[in-house]
Protein backbone atom coordinates (compact mmCIF):
# COMPACT_ATOMS: atom_id res chain seq x y z
CA UNK A 1 0.00 0.00 0.00
CA UNK A 2 3.26 2.00 0.77
CA UNK A 3 4.70 2.14 -2.30
CA UNK A 4 1.56 2.51 -4.32
CA UNK A 5 0.75 5.53 -2.36
CA UNK A 6 4.37 6.32 -3.37
CA UNK A 7 4.05 5.92 -6.77
CA UNK A 8 0.47 7.97 -6.57
CA UNK A 9 2.25 10.97 -5.33
CA UNK A 10 4.89 10.96 -7.97
CA UNK A 11 2.23 10.48 -10.66
CA UNK A 12 0.24 13.65 -9.46
CA UNK A 13 3.19 15.83 -8.78
CA UNK A 14 4.87 15.02 -12.14
CA UNK A 15 1.53 15.33 -13.95
CA UNK A 16 0.66 18.83 -12.90
CA UNK A 17 -2.44 21.31 -12.46
CA UNK A 18 -3.81 20.22 -15.70
CA UNK A 19 -4.21 16.50 -15.40
CA UNK A 20 -6.80 16.07 -13.27
CA UNK A 21 -10.89 17.02 -13.66
CA UNK A 22 -12.75 18.01 -10.10
CA UNK A 23 -14.44 14.75 -10.40
CA UNK A 24 -11.28 12.78 -10.85
CA UNK A 25 -9.86 15.14 -7.65
CA UNK A 26 -13.22 14.06 -5.93
CA UNK A 27 -12.57 10.59 -6.47
CA UNK A 28 -9.22 10.70 -4.89
CA UNK A 29 -10.12 12.58 -1.86
CA UNK A 30 -12.69 10.08 -1.45
CA UNK A 31 -10.40 7.09 -1.54
CA UNK A 32 -7.86 8.66 0.51
CA UNK A 33 -10.75 9.25 3.09
CA UNK A 34 -11.91 5.79 2.92
CA UNK A 35 -8.48 4.49 3.46
CA UNK A 36 -7.57 6.80 6.44
CA UNK A 37 -11.22 5.62 7.97
CA UNK A 38 -10.45 1.87 7.68
CA UNK A 39 -6.64 2.41 9.26
CA UNK A 40 -8.05 4.20 12.30
CA UNK A 41 -11.02 2.01 12.60
CA UNK A 42 -8.50 -0.79 12.77
CA UNK A 43 -6.54 0.58 14.53
CA UNK A 44 -9.46 1.41 17.56
CA UNK A 45 -10.39 -2.06 17.40
CA UNK A 46 -6.83 -3.66 17.95
CA UNK A 47 -7.22 -1.60 20.71
CA UNK A 48 -10.21 -2.12 22.14
CA UNK A 49 -9.68 -6.03 21.83
CA UNK A 50 -6.01 -5.56 23.42
CA UNK A 51 -7.40 -3.83 26.46
CA UNK A 52 -9.86 -5.91 27.22
CA UNK A 53 -7.42 -9.31 26.47
CA UNK A 54 -5.65 -11.04 29.72
CA UNK A 55 -3.22 -12.73 27.34
CA UNK A 56 -1.57 -9.27 26.01
CA UNK A 57 2.28 -9.70 26.81
CA UNK A 58 5.06 -8.14 25.29
CA UNK A 59 4.87 -10.67 22.30
CA UNK A 60 1.65 -9.03 21.33
CA UNK A 61 2.82 -5.32 22.34
CA UNK A 62 5.53 -5.83 19.75
CA UNK A 63 3.56 -7.42 17.01
CA UNK A 64 0.53 -4.28 18.18
CA UNK A 65 3.61 -1.88 17.33
CA UNK A 66 5.12 -2.90 13.97
CA UNK A 67 1.04 -2.70 13.18
CA UNK A 68 0.93 0.22 13.97
CA UNK A 69 4.80 1.70 12.68
CA UNK A 70 3.10 0.21 9.21
CA UNK A 71 -0.19 1.99 9.34
CA UNK A 72 1.63 5.11 10.35
CA UNK A 73 3.80 4.91 7.06
CA UNK A 74 0.29 4.45 5.58
CA UNK A 75 -1.31 7.96 6.94
CA UNK A 76 2.01 9.32 6.14
CA UNK A 77 1.50 8.66 2.19
CA UNK A 78 -2.02 9.61 2.45
CA UNK A 79 -0.81 12.85 3.77
CA UNK A 80 2.00 13.39 0.97
CA UNK A 81 -0.17 12.61 -1.72
CA UNK A 82 -2.95 14.86 -0.12
CA UNK A 83 -0.03 17.91 0.28
CA UNK A 84 0.73 17.04 -3.71
CA UNK A 85 -2.81 17.61 -4.48
CA UNK A 86 -3.17 21.27 -2.57
CA UNK A 87 0.38 21.96 -4.02
CA UNK A 88 -0.91 21.71 -7.86
CA UNK A 89 -4.62 22.13 -7.38
CA UNK A 90 -4.48 24.58 -4.37
CA UNK A 91 -8.65 26.28 -4.15
CA UNK A 92 -10.25 23.30 -5.60
CA UNK A 93 -8.41 20.66 -3.77
CA UNK A 94 -9.65 22.81 -0.32
CA UNK A 95 -12.90 22.79 -1.97
CA UNK A 96 -13.00 19.11 -2.55
CA UNK A 97 -11.55 18.54 1.44
CA UNK A 98 -14.52 20.30 2.70
CA UNK A 99 -16.95 18.71 0.62
CA UNK A 100 -15.52 14.80 1.57
CA UNK A 101 -15.15 16.16 5.15
CA UNK A 102 -18.49 17.03 5.07
CA UNK A 103 -19.88 14.14 4.06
Amino acid sequence: MVLQLECMADAIDLAGPDSLSQQQLLKIGELFKVLFEKFLKRRETRHQTNVQSEDFDEFEAQRLEDLTEKEDDVIAQIADCTGKLFKHFKVCSLIITFEIISK
